[in-house]
């Protein structure tokens, strides 16, 4: 029984290090309208104040569309 707690500890200890720093890269925002705009202007206060709270790069992108924000924007 020592033996079996002992390289499951081993195989947990080894896996840690593996793991990436989350998130590896910057956070993005995508704003279904034009740069200026109070979505904008909105959306870039909000990312500045959760930048500094949680240490992470927030990018804000406008990709204004005449409908909704298509699936190839997001991935």
């Amino acid at each position: 029984m020592r033996i079996r707690s002992l390289i499951c500890f081993l195989l947990l200890a080894a896996a840690l290090p593996a793991q990436a720093a989350w998130p590896e890269k910057p956070i993005r925002f995508v704003v279904p309208s034009a740069p200026g705009g109070s979505v904008d202007v909105l959306m870039r206060i909000l990312t500045q104040q959760l930048s500094t709270q949680m240490s992470v790069a927030f990018v804000v992108e406008n990709k204004p569309a005449p409908r909704s924000c298509p699936e190839r924007w997001i991935s």
